[in-house]
């Protein structure tokens, strides 16, 4: 099974289907670079495949190997890893590990490039950051419950926005696809580029203007024989300089060497997302550097996302994300007083 990651959720009805399978096969090899994309407890779901009677219980297992703690939205979080020796020593007999190292690939570089947000764009992002403010403000005070979901919601349009404000129905003015352009002009003679980003609205926004590099796509819109259609395009014809797409669609099962440059037009909070994203360039058979660019905009929540990435790049949960990121931008607005840990938030 490749891409095994994907069986990571034990309650999923591709996990059951996967679990049926190999428990009827004689031999089972789970093939992943990623066997642990947030939380150690995932791993459980790939080992109850390879032995259901050695890994018969998913809490025995958490509770023997993970840190379990109360989270102020009144749930429980599965987080770090108690004994890292014991953890190995209990999984070292059925995993073997290789690292790119071994491939002995061309370099890889990588680069946050900061742009400001300015004119129509700051103002429209500046209203609603204050508006988010102001309205987790009003349902403390309310005594209404702060769930993440609802945060969830307010921080994607910040990243929309930070994108460009078409985006949540506002004017198309970016500073982010004015530097992609630049770039793009810059690179493009002598390198291939894959673009991605999170919001397939972006992709359609974007592609008018990119008509002068033949561009693909791939989003989750696109058919599996139109994706491969657009991979082998980008891999063979030298005139397709640009591939891009949502990073959910392109950051699998692709082989896209021919690129030298990977841009990030906004990064997903799940580091293994943005790892098997680079992968898809930086893999088996490239033979040239790879340059990895993120657009940051500065003084938005694409800051915050970067210091949580950095916080917690192994092992990392979405309502810490959620909640990670909203303390970002409270901390960062001058004046707001919203407590996020008080006794009236649950999830």
């Amino acid at each position: 099974m490749d891409e095994a990651a994907r069986i990571k959720n034990r309650k999923a009805k591709r996990t059951k289907a996967v679990w049926k399978l190999a428990h009827k096969s004689r031999y089972l090899w789970l093939l992943t670079g990623t066997p642990v994309q947030n939380r150690p407890d995932e791993l459980w779901s790939l080992l109850h495949a390879i032995d259901p009677q050695r890994w018969s219980s998913y809490w025995q297992f958490v509770e023997r190997h993970c840190e379990i703690v109360h989270n102020f939205f009144g749930g429980v979080e599965i987080r770090g890893i108690i004994d890292k020796n014991a953890f190995a020593a209990e999984v070292a007999p059925v995993m073997l590990r290789r690292t790119r190292e071994l491939l002995d690939l061309p370099p890889l570089t990588e680069e946050e490039v900061y742009v400001e947000l300015a004119g129509e764009q700051s103002r429209i992002y500046r209203e609603m950051e204050r508006n988010f403010i102001a309205s987790l403000d009003s349902d403390r005070k309310a005594g209404k419950y702060v769930v993440a979901p609802s945060i969830l919601a307010k921080i994607t349009r910040l990243r929309q926005i930070a994108c460009s404000p078409a985006l949540v129905g506002g004017a198309d003015v970016s500073a982010k696809t004015e530097a992609l352009l630049e770039l793009l002009e810059d690179v493009t003679t002598d390198h291939k580029v894959l673009v991605f980003t999170t919001f397939a609205e972006y992709v359609k926004l974007l592609l008018p203007r990119l008509g002068a590099y033949n561009p693909v796509v791939v989003t989750g819109s696109v058919s599996m024989k139109q994706r491969d259609e657009a991979a082998q395009t980008f891999q063979l014809n030298d005139d397709c300089r640009v591939l891009i797409g949502t990073t959910d669609a392109m950051s699998e099962g692709l082989n896209l060497q021919a690129a030298g440059v990977v841009v990030f037009l906004d990064l997903s909070w799940t580091p293994s997302a943005i790892d098997q994203a680079i992968g898809r360039a930086y893999r088996r058979g490239q033979t040239s550097p790879v340059h990895v660019v993120k657009l940051i905009a500065a003084g938005t929540v694409d800051e915050d996302i970067v210091k949580l990435l950095s916080w917690k790049r192994g092992v990392i949960r979405d309502v810490e994300a959620v909640t990670a990121i909203a303390r970002g931008v409270l901390e960062r607005t001058k004046g707001a007083s919203v407590n996020l840990s008080g006794p009236n938030t649950s999830c």
